[in-house]
């Protein structure tokens, strides 16, 4: 568990301290591509929701402790860390695609005789939500799975708009705002906000934030301890993982909290903030659940 989480806040440290430039993404030609090498956890995730099963996938234990669903099938072979990909084992495989991010500054074409298509999902100068779904589409393209992806989208906010109708019903004067948190260490949070694929989440399902944020590349954003206390009587929700959780709700700043008082926070497992179409119908699915479990005070 201390792994996880040293490789959280690395993670999250990181992704914030990225240039937000905008970057090309490379065309996919036909013949549609069978053998896929996914160097991000969004584009397994997209693959595993149409049907392929990628040959290998850049740090397959951070998937499965971080995206958990679609499940990746344990022949997917590990091609070494998402930061620094293993090119040997990745030519050994010899994929027709790599699935890479625009974050990263290998030229994989260079290197390795296939086709990459580089995606730029997460920036502060477009709306993420519409890139996640729009990405989604652009893999499916590559892998000859276009009306499957579209059938998946549709599927996906049907099922949402679903959990809307139940939550409304649910909570008859009106469904309480919400944000959803990491925990960082014991004083400080990493809130989804504005552009964050939990706000497209949440907005599917008709909830507005708890705590208003400013835009950035990944929607997330570092806020100390005591400043949740403005979630006030709305709802906090907390993803796991976090090691010292015991810590930090036995103290007392968090047990004077307004939300925790009234018995307004609630805990979801892991579920990926980063991820592709499948993680955003994952989020409203365990918000949904969390929240008609919550008494409607």
């Amino acid at each position: 568990m201390a792994r996880i989480k040293s490789f959280f806040l690395l993670f999250i440290i990181s992704i914030l301290a990225l240039p937000s430039a905008v970057y090309a993404e490379e065309s996919v030609s036909s013949p549609s591509a069978k053998r896929v090498v996914a160097l991000t956890w969004s584009s397994a995730e997209a693959l595993l929701a149409l049907g392929i099963t990628p040959i290998g996938i850049a740090d397959r234990q951070g998937y499965n402790d971080w995206v958990k669903e679609p499940q990746l099938p344990t022949n997917v072979v590990n091609v070494g860390t998402r930061a620094e990909p293993n090119l040997e084992k990745i030519h050994a495989l010899q994929p027709d695609l790599i699935v890479s991010s625009s974050r990263r500054n290998v030229d994989l074409s260079s290197i390795v005789d296939a086709q990459v298509l580089t995606l730029d999902t997460f920036n502060a100068q477009h709306d993420n939500g519409q890139a996640i779904d729009r990405h989604f589409l652009e893999i499916a393209k590559a892998v000859g799975k276009t009306e499957t992806a579209k059938l998946v989208l549709k599927q996906r906010d049907a099922q949402i708009n679903t959990w809307k109708q139940k939550l409304e019903q649910h909570f008859a004067d009106g469904i309480p705002k919400v944000t959803l948190v990491h925990f960082l260490n014991t004083t400080t949070a990493a809130v989804y906000g504005e552009n964050s694929s939990v706000e497209y989440a949440l907005s599917k399902l008709g909830i507005s934030p708890a705590i208003p944020t400013q835009n950035t590349a990944y929607g997330v954003t570092h806020v100390p301890l005591k400043q949740l206390s403005s979630v006030g009587s709305q709802v906090l929700i907390y993803i796991r993982p976090f090691v010292e959780e015991q810590k930090l709700f036995s103290s007392v700043l968090w047990k004077h909290m307004p939300f925790v008082k009234q018995k307004h926070f609630l805990t979801i497992e892991p579920c990926w903030t980063f991820g592709s179409a499948s993680s955003i119908e994952r989020i409203a699915k365990v918000t949904t659940n969390a929240l008609l479990a919550m008494d409607n005070q």
